[in-house]
């Protein structure tokens, strides 16, 4: 992730700069910008601010800085203020030495990636400046200069297209590099979930349900042996997709229409592929953590839920650590409203506005990351209550995603649907697809918490 982070700190320095060369060449002359200069900076604030975005999600909670807003600074103020961000950025992409999670062995070699590995790294070129933004705005527009990294690619590279803008199939490169875009912005890879390149429609993985005993063994005594209960887990990909249309109009005149057209379809895949990684039932989507079979469970209250206490969470740490895995690097899931419940838990002496806010036991600070996605529902009923909610808690780095294929975005002109037409339209459809699937290696490192109320 680091080098593509890279590239987009080059990718914003170049359009900053750019920019800056109009404004100087107009201070140079003593005049105001050109109407067409000034169309030509906002777009470079817009591409940079774009960037900004992609970079904040890249690296979710490692100090985000937020772009000032346009109206309280003049666009060579926003340039200036743009620029000065390229040294925290760059800070931004060292690895997190508080993070102190269990490392996973390296094993890109044999398809099996952990979060902080890119796929696109295992291809040639796979680092290259591309976006998929700035290639569907060219395609649409005929705007070449504005995507000539993109440009070459097309033109060095096998790919399946219509020169006229009908359709355009991307290679191999852009589009694992879409793949590692939407794993950053995943919940499940942020908890230690690794991903596995499929070869094929389907992948058998072993599993463990029980771990070996190890016994004391006396002089010339028979040893008796101990196995370990092995299992297996298939990755089956099934297809998830979303299509996207656009007005002619808007992709061949916003500036930062580029950055909206990734930024939508990557979060598009990565929230579907959240959502089923943990609550998917099976048949046409993944079965999920939820129904996986052995995960433990954890059922608050007596048939209608309850509020969430530290204690529950306690007893789930309990329930890992008898099923002997490891002490740290358990990630939490929840829909952010159970962080906000637990936040305001006051000590039994401290009294509404003294304080006395309790900080939760070691069991619960031992369940890190702690992390947040609005892909769990939190209307679901149980019993009379009909405002409940699910948590996952374990050790993700025991789950694989697999994905059979990079991320397919096909571009087309000429498309049409029940609703509308992209030629009788003026639009464009852009539809993206990815074949994935998931499994859960040790379904007794899992507990699924259910029943959590406000």
């Amino acid at each position: 992730m680091a080098n593509m982070m890279l590239g987009l700190l080059q990718r914003r320095a170049k359009v900053i700069a750019d920019a800056r060369a109009i404004v100087a060449k107009a201070s140079n002359e003593g005049r105001s910008l050109h109407l067409s200069e000034q169309a030509e900076v906002d777009r470079a604030i817009a591409a940079a601010e774009g960037i900004n975005s992609e970079l904040n999600a890249m690296l979710p909670g490692r100090g985000a800085v937020p772009t000032p807003r346009r109206a309280d600074l003049s666009g060579t103020e926003l340039l200036d203020s743009l620029e000065t961000r390229v040294g925290a950025d760059l800070s931004r992409i060292a690895p997190d030495p508080a993070a102190g999670r269990r490392r996973t062995p390296s094993r890109a070699s044999e398809g099996l990636f952990r979060p902080d590995e890119r796929l696109a790294s295992q291809i040639e070129g796979g680092d290259a400046d591309l976006d998929l933004g700035r290639l569907v705005k060219a395609q649409v527009t005929g705007r070449w200069n504005e995507a000539p990294a993109e440009r070459e690619m097309l033109a060095t590279l096998t790919t399946t297209s219509n020169p006229a803008g009908g359709y355009l199939v991307l290679p191999e490169i852009l589009s694992s590099q879409i793949v590692d875009l939407a794993r950053s912005r995943m919940v499940l890879n942020r908890a230690g979930v690794r991903t596995y390149s499929m070869a094929g429609p389907s992948v058998r993985f072993a599993t463990v349900a029980s771990d070996p005993t190890a016994v004391w063994h006396a002089e010339n005594a028979a040893l008796t042996a101990s196995e370990p209960s092995f299992g297996s887990a298939t990755l089956e990909a099934k297809t998830v997709a979303c299509l996207v249309k656009a007005s002619l109009e808007l992709i061949e005149d916003s500036p930062n229409a580029a950055a909206i057209i990734s930024q939508l379809i990557v979060s598009a895949i990565a929230q579907a592929l959240d959502a089923k990684g943990l609550l998917g039932a099976g048949t046409l989507e993944p079965v999920g953590v939820l129904n996986w079979p052995a995960v433990q469970s954890k059922v608050l209250g007596s048939g209608a839920g309850a509020s969430p206490t530290f204690e529950d969470f306690a007893a789930v740490y309990e329930l890992l650590q008898v099923a002997n895995a490891p002490e740290a690097g358990l990630a939490l899931i929840s829909h952010p409203r159970l962080y906000s419940t637990l936040d305001v838990i006051r000590d039994a002496s401290g009294g509404a506005g003294t304080g006395g806010y309790l900080a939760g036991p070691a069991s619960w600070a031992a369940l890190t990351p702690k992390l947040a996605t609005t892909s769990i529902p939190i209307d679901l009923t149980v019993g009379a209550s009909s405002d409940c909610s699910y948590a996952f808690v374990g050790d993700f780095t025991e789950m694989v995603m697999g994905v059979r294929s990079p991320i397919r975005v096909e571009v087309s002109r000429e498309a049409a649907d029940s609703t509308s037409s992209a030629v009788a339209n003026l639009q464009v459809f852009i539809r993206a697809y990815a074949r994935a699937d998931f499994a859960v290696l040790r379904p007794s490192f899992f507990v699924n918490v259910s029943g959590i109320r406000p």
